[in-house]
């Protein structure tokens, strides 16, 4: 008798742990969402940071302009 009690519980925990069809898109629904909401937010940071860059580097390398009268 034990054994059915070991059985079924295991086969309560599976079942638990596998997630249904419809559980399994809103999960991959929500993993993508992250996933691109990571990504856009790399991006805002690698362009923020390349533009700070940039803008940092020409205010370095500009010569003065010298207008002849």
């Amino acid at each position: 008798m034990s054994d059915n009690l070991s059985s079924d519980r295991i086969d309560i925990i599976e079942s638990a742990k596998t997630p249904t069809n419809g559980e399994q898109k809103v999960i991959k629904d929500e993993f993508k969402q992250a996933i691109d909401e990571t990504i856009n937010t790399v991006c805002s940071v690698i362009t923020k940071t390349t533009n700070s860059r940039s803008n940092s580097r020409e205010s370095r390398t500009q010569k003065p302009v010298i207008k002849a009268e």
